[in-house]
């Protein structure tokens, strides 16, 4: 019988391993019978025609050259075994354990101490006991102490928190009052300057604008004349804020000048560069009624509005320019000023005499008339017959 041959089907390879592809060209590989040479599937055993069994070639094994080679060595000589009799083995088992006895004589007998070497034993051994307790004592101390700096900082954190949160509240509370105390202080401040002629201490606390239009010369006639007059001098108390917008305030205060009676007086501050500071007017009045004495409007007018923008709470200031607007022909404005002074003059005590009341109230009315409000106008001409 003829054994059967693995061929590719495509190159004609014949392979000797079995596989389903060629390791060539990878196409699939097919078992040709030895005997009828038909073509069976390479994972057959038994041929499709013949029914023969597909059996393949076996190689060829070929003696290995080391064993051709290698060369025949002349054998050992056989070990001779010597044996010794029963009692011999014994009696040298015997002779071992005792030489080994003899080497080593601290293990063969216990060692007996005396009374007083225990006695010497059992204290060391106490002693080593209050050592070993001490040193735990000690280490408990440490850890207590340790504990307590853990409990101590926790309380010193709880009271750092809790101040914290007080001055919070506390800050919260009298932020709002800050300012009105700054103003207070401010005014005392001012007050005791020019009670005792520290006329350059009282200087320093006016409003840039006052310092532009008033120099310290001017300001210490200006006062001086005032003061002078004054033998027996003047006193102040009770501060306190009457009225306070956001740029603007108005303090009021108890005044004893000479020998009269007290009084209530009030003083006005502005704030520039969040910092409260005097406004200080008194020399602008009579340039104003000078001009509109001379008849120039235009004149009167620019210092109106110079004294406006240095004391804008003043009820006076906005009187000026009611006035001078209403004379130059500017009914728009002269009716806001107009308007303003009628509504701060109730609030601010500053002594307008009821002449003065009844012209601001006449020009307020007729600069809503020349406007054309009408209606408006005719309600301001009706509190005119009010007056007496």
């Amino acid at each position: 019988m003829k054994p059967a041959i693995i061929r590719c089907s495509k190159c004609g390879y014949q392979s000797n391993i079995i596989s389903d592809t060629c390791l060539k060209c990878g196409s699939p590989l097919v078992k040709i019978c030895g005997n009828c040479e038909a073509v069976n599937a390479v994972e057959k055993n038994y041929c499709d025609g013949c029914g023969s069994l597909l059996a393949l070639k076996m190689p060829e094994q070929k003696e290995s050259p080391k064993e051709e080679k290698k060369e025949e060595k002349p054998s050992a000589p056989k070990p001779t075994i010597e044996f010794e009799s029963l009692h011999e083995t014994v009696q040298g088992h015997a002779d071992s354990f005792r030489k080994k006895q003899e080497a080593n004589p601290q293990n063969t007998a216990p060692k007996i101490e005396n009374k007083d070497e225990r006695v010497e034993a059992a204290k060391k051994e106490k002693e080593k006991l209050e050592e070993l307790k001490n040193k735990k004592t000690e280490e408990k101390k440490s850890s207590v102490k340790v504990q307590d700096k853990k409990i101590s900082f926790a309380k010193y954190a709880v009271f750092i928190a809790a101040s914290l949160a007080v001055f919070s509240i506390a800050w919260l509370a009298a932020s709002p009052r800050i300012p009105k105390i700054k103003l207070v202080l401010t005014a005392k401040k001012y007050l005791n300057a020019l009670k005792e002629k520290n006329y350059s201490q009282a200087y320093s606390y006016l409003s840039n604008n006052s310092k532009f239009t008033c120099s310290f010369t001017d300001y210490v006639k200006y006062n001086d004349a005032y003061y002078s007059s004054l033998k027996k001098g003047w006193e102040f108390k009770d501060i306190s804020v009457f009225k306070m917008e956001k740029d603007a305030a108005l303090v009021k205060y108890s005044l004893k000048e000479g020998t009269g009676a007290w009084k209530e007086d009030y003083i006005s501050f502005v704030k520039e560069h969040d910092k409260w500071v005097r406004p200080y007017i008194w020399h602008l009045f009579s340039p104003i009624d000078e001009a509109i004495s001379k008849g120039d409007f235009s004149q009167a007018l620019f210092l109106a509005q110079k004294l406006y923008l240095t004391d804008p709470i003043d009820p006076r200031t906005s009187g000026y320019l009611c006035n001078t607007e209403y004379l130059m022909g500017l009914y728009d404005k002269a009716s806001e000023s107009c308007k303003r002074v009628l509504e701060s003059q109730a609030d601010y005590p500053v002594g307008f005499s009821k002449d003065e009341i009844f012209w601001f109230t006449f020009y307020y009315a007729d600069s809503l008339r020349f406007m054309a409000r009408f209606k408006e106008a005719l309600d301001i001409y009706e509190e005119l017959f009010s007056f007496e």
